[in-house]
């Protein structure tokens, strides 16, 4: 076992109660050894057009979840956002309708991958399949400058669809998670995809007492939209933030389907 691996391990059995961003961290850790040991050593590190290049993954602190490629030393380096699982996971758990924000899981929905449903398992599994996408079009000469998602792109990652055997990836991305995630309800049920209402809601700018939710300290915050100024909103909390005040730009809002219109 790697070092991260074994970073990993400590990890996941050191420790009864975790906070949120150390589950989120550790799950990081379990979608860096998956992409490694599952999609690049089993299938990939051993095929010739891939013998001189070589893969790095970690955890970012941040929502960034990305892969970049060091042609002078042929390194592949794939980033997990420790911020982007947990912006997964509460979208998943709290219903905000926000998860459909992130390509991957729009890519599901549009491509009709896992068969076209969508729940926790199935986004971090795509995420992982996505960035690993980008490695073998970067591998293939296929990423031109601008045109990253282009055609080709898809075709690459349609064609790693095809060889997934989604049973066996799914029991073994559950095994390398932390136990506080994994066995959690909302881990693989499934998530409803948004009404239509929800879209037009979503793309329209918030108006005075709109109902939202955004992200504060590693919490869901729920509010009340009470004044728009020129670059951000001004809230009141609702529920367990009630009577606090907050000012956010827009982009870190998302409207709160809970709420009935």
């Amino acid at each position: 076992m790697n070092e991260r691996g074994k970073r990993f391990e400590r990890g996941l059995h050191g420790a009864s109660a975790l906070s949120q961003a150390e589950i989120a961290r550790l799950t990081g850790l379990a979608l860096c050894e998956y992409t490694q040991s599952r999609l690049w050593q089993t299938a990939y590190a051993s095929d010739a057009l891939y013998l001189n290049h070589e893969l790095q993954c970690r955890v970012g602190t941040g929502r960034a979840t990305y892969h970049r490629f060091d042609s002078a030393r042929r390194t592949h380096l794939i980033v997990f956002g420790q911020k982007m699982i947990v912006d997964k996971w509460q979208s998943a758990l709290h219903g905000t309708g926000s998860l459909e924000r992130w390509l991957t899981v729009r890519e599901i929905r549009r491509y009709g991958f896992f068969g076209g449903r969508v729940s926790l398992c199935l986004a971090l599994l795509q995420t992982c399949l996505h960035e690993f996408a980008h490695l073998l079009q970067t591998v293939e000469r296929k990423r031109r400058y601008r045109s990253v998602h282009n055609s080709a792109f898809y075709a690459t990652l349609h064609r790693l669809h095809d060889r997934l055997d989604l049973e066996l990836a799914q029991h073994q991305l559950k095994a390398l998670l932390p136990p506080q995630l994994a066995s959690s309800d909302v881990f693989e049920a499934s998530v409803a995809p948004p009404r239509r209402h929800d879209s037009e809601v979503a793309s329209r700018p918030f108006a005075e007492g709109d109902p939202v939710v955004f992200q504060y300290r590693q919490q869901l915050v729920r509010a009340f939209i009470i004044k728009r100024n020129r670059v951000n909103y001004k809230l009141k909390g609702r529920g367990t933030h009630s009577g606090l005040i907050y000012r956010c730009h827009p982009s870190l809002l998302a409207p709160d389907l809970t709420v009935a219109p």
